[in-house]
């Protein structure tokens, strides 16, 4: 007896599955075809909105560099504009209150990139987050507009992971709350003074790993921790 099971029994088998699990599933593959899973069938519909994980990333064209200059060519209007318009609808429709995983990779529209982490961090906790920023670097030398960072990223209780890359910058805040915070890097970004970063390394009682490569706006390293295992600066 053939105990092979058709390709319509297989998928009948997995829509089965609780919407937990379907979620899991779901979030081993970019956003984008998670999303695309909602015209399967009704059963499909909402489940990618119950995924825990979140990557947005607006594809350029592959970068091109030479010597020590490294840019990207710009998207077109159409394609910057789509991705706009995806990243507005899942977030209104996105029904989850935890995130293990945050990644937003985007190009030079800074006022949307602000206002997306305002409304994700008002009303989710995230385990992990990486964001980045993409610039022209010519010479040794950044170009490009800076992006305002919410300073609400330091107030996440649930944060373990924080990765920042590119042209950020954000006003020091009056007090961190990263009670789990285990690792953050730092990439080309604007630091608010030599007091941020040993005030971000005593406010953080998990902190394990910490790097800080080719960022602006401190003259002195001040780090004070007593669980830091590894520190590496460039």
């Amino acid at each position: 007896m053939d105990s092979c099971l058709g390709d319509d029994q297989v998928m009948d088998h997995i829509s089965g599955l609780p919407d937990a699990i379907l979620g899991h599933i779901l979030s081993f593959i970019p956003t984008k075809s998670s999303v695309k899973t909602s015209i399967l069938s009704k059963r499909w519909q909402h489940v990618w909105t119950k995924v825990p994980e979140l990557d947005f990333t607006e594809m350029p064209s592959l970068p091109f560099s030479y010597g020590l200059k490294i840019s990207y060519r710009k998207l077109s209007r159409e394609h910057k504009t789509c991705f706009n318009n995806f990243v507005d609808r899942v977030l209104l429709h996105h029904d989850v209150f935890y995130l293990r995983y945050l990644h937003l990779h985007f190009g030079d529209d800074d006022l949307k990139c602000t206002s997306w982490l305002e409304a994700i961090l008002l009303r989710l906790e995230i385990s992990e987050i990486k964001l980045k920023f993409k610039c022209d670097i010519q010479q040794g030398q950044l170009y490009g507009r800076h992006v305002p960072l919410p300073t609400r990223i330091f107030s996440s209780k649930k944060l373990m992971v924080l990765k920042l890359s590119g042209l950020f910058r954000f006003d020091l805040p009056t007090s961190i709350n990263l009670p789990n915070l285990k690792a953050i890097h730092l990439f080309h970004v604007t630091l608010p003074g030599d007091e941020f970063v040993r005030k971000l390394s005593v406010s953080c009682p998990a902190l394990e790993k910490m790097f800080i490569s080719y960022c602006f706006g401190i003259r002195t390293l001040n780090v004070d921790s007593s669980t830091l295992e590894a520190l590496e600066v460039e």
